[in-house]
């Protein structure tokens, strides 16, 4: 099965003021694109149930660098250089360059390591000054963007920005004047310039181009792509990496779920082949050009052609653990220890503790079907549908502040009315909409009544997170990037170091729990579509995170939040190593299936367990990874842990039952 992935989207309105409710689709027109692939029957009335929420805009109140029609590009690649003014770089994979009101900036960033970070930070090593005075994201679609340079008066090019295509493609509108900031170049062929910045070689290839003086003169309708060498380059390389420097109309990704398998290809719309930078992930082995650009993600690989093809191993999302392997004894023990967690009540009122307290009941509920205690599965059962009545009713918000979601018409999705880490500013979304998915996929399974009671509200959650095409206030795969093959955390984006994403073992969890919703709503589109980003993301959970490579002179165990332009050992909330490695395993759920090899494994558990005591931020996830290297110590460890050591997602339950089963 395929699916075409669009990332271009309807953009907000900026109106709304106050909570009101709408009767008609959110006032957000569709963008102009080229891809006419239909939405899906769930994804239109999904919007249609987005319609009728109330409608709340958030706090956000900076500029929005947007087109008409064009929507926000909250969670993406591109935000820096939308959101907050335009004084931020983006970071294509292989360039980082700034686009600011009348000017390009370009540069190559260089791997700088530390102890406990690797940097590829903006440099601006060439300004180009362009004859406009603004400029707006004008296009997006799976990897590329268009900025629009105008005057009060016209349109004067615009510059087109790939992620893995080694080009800053810039295309004059009107015949103009470009100055050039950072190096004097010296044309090596016609049409080609080369010079040289910080140890960094660049070429400008042109045409319709002329240098002289302080830049260069363009015809109307003439281009200017600039593109940085990678170390060594053979002269056919280089060669390559000119003939590639042509106009691109366009990206497209397509995936295909088979038996074991994800396969995703990369298409970009470009009249003869042009240069593609593969990153570590993707494996590509056809089409190599014999070089590579130096990264912080590591070396990303020259490829020449217009289509690219790689494949990641299928991950299957699992929605219980498997009990039946326990002795009679151990299922005992369990059983007990479930009729004391069963009493637990629901208290959060925002989306993320909301989120993992039906995810935290939900996992007891399966637990008690799987070993026979029907009377308790009852009772939870109750609670999480008394929860859910409130987080999943449309019209919750009308007469709540909290456990209910709304429609914000400026970022073009919807939010807990109780904000939660910034949930209001579109971060963290999949993190917190994932539980809910998930607990939804267990609860309702076998359960058709509740699959209807609650697929309204449900088609929304996932629509905001990964809608497959745009659809009217929802733009599509708002989180996931193509290239990078994971998602991105961060909303707006305030940030000179691009985008990021520090918990991936909770997106890992969100594309899970999208798959078990799927299943149990017998949406065959959808499950194809969150198998295929919880295989991708689970790839790249395992190689960028728990089981990156470390550079040399980097002493830190592992990455543990990744950036367009950096790398770190480190958390935005708590600096202790059991958080650090504790983000990056919640909630440890049946479908986990990017831990690292067992020698890593052992190595990470012993750099937070040696501490030698169990008061520690989520010390009860590294005590389940313990569990599969020492079993043994991981029992006792969960048998002695603190009640309040034990995290809102989680229960002593299913701790001792994920111990008891990963022995």
């Amino acid at each position: 099965m395929s699916r075409r992935l669009r990332t271009v989207a309807a953009a907000a309105i900026l109106v709304a003021v106050g909570l009101t409710a709408s009767g008609c689709v959110p006032e957000v027109p569709e963008s102009p694109t080229v891809d006419a692939t239909p939405a899906p029957a769930w994804a239109t009335d999904a919007a249609q149930v987005a319609a009728d929420l109330p409608r709340l805009p958030g706090p956000y109140a900076g500029d929005t660098r947007l087109a008409e029609g064009v929507a926000p590009p909250t969670n993406s690649w591109v935000g820096a250089a939308v959101f907050g003014g335009g004084e931020r770089p983006v970071y294509t994979g292989v360039l980082a360059v700034r686009p600011t009101a009348s000017s390009f900036e370009v540069g190559l960033p260089r791997v700088a390591v530390t102890p406990s970070s690797v940097f590829g930070s903006f440099v601006a090593d060439l300004r180009f000054d362009v004859s406009g005075s603004s400029t707006v994201l004008s296009r997006i679609d799976a990897l590329s963007a268009d900025f629009r340079y105008s005057t009060a008066d016209a349109e004067v090019g615009t510059l087109t920005l790939a992620q893995g295509w080694p080009y800053a493609f810039y295309r004059a509108t009107t015949a103009q004047e470009i100055g050039l900031g950072g190096a004097t170049p010296t044309e090596t062929s016609s049409g080609v310039w080369r010079t040289e910045v910080n140890g960094v070689a660049y070429l400008v290839v042109g045409t319709d181009a002329v240098l002289g003086g302080s830049g260069f003169s363009v015809a109307a309708g003439g281009t200017l792509a600039v593109l940085a060498l990678p170390s060594g380059a053979s002269s056919d390389v280089i060669d390559r990496l000119v003939a590639g420097a042509v106009p691109l109309a366009g990206t497209e990704a397509t995936t295909r779920v088979e038996s074991e398998s994800v396969v995703t290809t990369f298409h970009f719309d470009v009249d003869q082949d042009t240069v593609f930078a593969a990153r570590p992930h993707q494996q590509i082995s056809t089409g190599l050009l014999g070089a590579a650009y130096d990264t912080i993600y590591g070396p990303s690989t020259l490829v020449g052609g217009r289509d690219f093809t790689f494949e990641v191993p299928r991950v299957d999302p699992v929605a219980g653990l498997d009990v039946d392997s326990l002795t009679d004894d151990e299922k005992d023990s369990v059983r007990a220890q479930i009729a004391v967690d069963a009493e637990r009540p629901f208290v959060a009122t925002d989306s993320y503790s909301g989120g993992k307290e039906l995810y935290r009941a939900a996992m007891l509920y399966r637990l008690a079907v799987d070993l026979g205690q029907d009377d308790v599965a009852a009772t939870l059962k109750s609670g999480i549908e008394q929860e859910l009545d409130l987080w999943l009713d449309p019209r919750g918000c009308q007469g709540r502040s909290d456990r209910c979601f709304v429609y914000d018409p400026v970022l073009g999705g919807i939010t807990g009315r109780a904000p939660a880490y910034g949930s209001d500013e579109f971060n963290d979304h999949h993190f917190h909409y994932g539980y809910f998915l998930y607990a939804l996929g267990v609860v309702a399974q076998g359960d058709p009544d509740l699959v209807e009671r609650y697929r309204p509200m449900a088609d929304v959650i996932a629509l905001d997170l990964a809608a497959p095409v745009a659809v009217p206030g929802f733009p599509a795969r708002r989180v996931f990037d193509e290239y990078e093959g994971h998602s991105w955390a961060s909303g707006t984006v305030p940030f000179v170091d691009g985008n990021n994403q520090e918990s991936a073992s909770e997106a890992v969890n969100a594309w899970a729990g999208l798959a078990l919703w799927a299943e149990v709503s017998d949406q065959d589109d959808l499950r194809a579509e969150a198998e295929a980003l919880l295989s991708v993301e689970t790839e790249t959970a395992r190689r960028y995170w728990l089981g990156a490579e470390m550079p040399t002179g980097m002493t830190a165990p592992f990455f543990a939040l990744n950036w367009g332009g950096k790398r770190d050992y480190a958390t935005f909330f708590d600096a202790s190593p059991s958080a650090i490695l504790g983000i990056e395993l919640i909630p440890m759920s049946p479908s986990t299936a990017f831990l690292p090899d067992a020698e890593r494994r052992a190595a990470l558990v012993s750099g937070v367990m040696d501490a030698g005591t169990l008061e520690l931020p989520l010390i009860d996830y590294v005590i389940m990874l313990q569990a599969t290297v020492d079993p043994a110590a991981a029992l006792q460890n969960a048998r002695d842990l603190p009640d309040a050591r034990i995290d809102s997602a989680n229960s002593r339950s299913y701790l001792l039952a994920w111990i008891l089963t990963h022995d």
